[in-house]
């Protein structure tokens, strides 16, 4: 799958409900009812969506070593559109189009919020880092991306019990009993009760 081949749509719509986007025992994605919802589409075919209402993102990046505990918990508020990869069907059964006064609420225009959409897409195009991020159709995870604080974008892949979450200061990567945290230098490997740390010294419950 190439990413030319990603495309936004310009019918916006909004949610009908509180949407839990993606739930596992290490991460929470949500979103609100009445958030204003895009398509992405890939060869006419949905492929993800943009969202912008109040959301939250939740990730346990956390990992357990004989010296303590290394890493942060991400928790934080999704004000801004962010972009998800994947779960269309089940999402799409819980929209409806949107109308002005929707767009009024949230405070943007119709082209504004397109145009931020189209934004994320072509960030993310721009990045590519992860293998994941050009998969083909047979994928069957998720893949989000959310504008960072300080610019660029902060990236989560959720496949099972496979996580993958990517940021300026960090990047954290789990499966099951294994872990891997790097962020300032420092390598912590956590696999099946055994860790090695790598790199420069940290204090427990600390991004290290």
């Amino acid at each position: 799958m190439r990413w030319h081949d990603y495309e936004l749509d310009s019918e916006i719509f909004k949610s009908n409900e509180d949407l839990t986007l993606c739930r596992s025992e290490k991460v929470l994605v949500e979103t609100n009812k009445g958030a204003l919802v895009v398509a992405i589409k890939n060869k006419e075919r949905k492929a993800g969506y943009v969202f912008v209402g109040h959301g939250r993102l939740l990730v346990d990046a956390i990992v357990e070593t004989e010296r303590g505990a290394f890493g942060k918990t991400i928790d934080r508020e999704l004000n801004e559109p962010f972009l998800m990869l994947g779960n269309k069907e089940e999402i799409g059964q819980s929209l409806s189009p949107a109308g002005s006064d929707d767009l009024a609420r949230i405070g943007l225009k119709h082209e504004e919020f397109l145009e931020k959409g189209q934004n994320l897409l072509d960030s993310l195009s721009k990045k590519r880092t992860d293998c994941a991020l050009d998969c083909s159709s047979e994928f069957k995870g998720s893949v989000f991306a959310f504008p960072a604080n300080e610019g660029g974008l902060d990236s989560l892949i959720v496949k099972d019990s496979k996580l993958v979450y990517a940021a300026k200061d960090m990047v954290f990567l789990s499966n099951r009993d294994k872990s891997i945290l790097t962020n300032s230098g420092q390598v912590v490997f956590s696999s099946d009760g055994r860790s090695i740390c790598v790199g420069k010294p940290h204090m427990s419950h600390t991004c290290c």
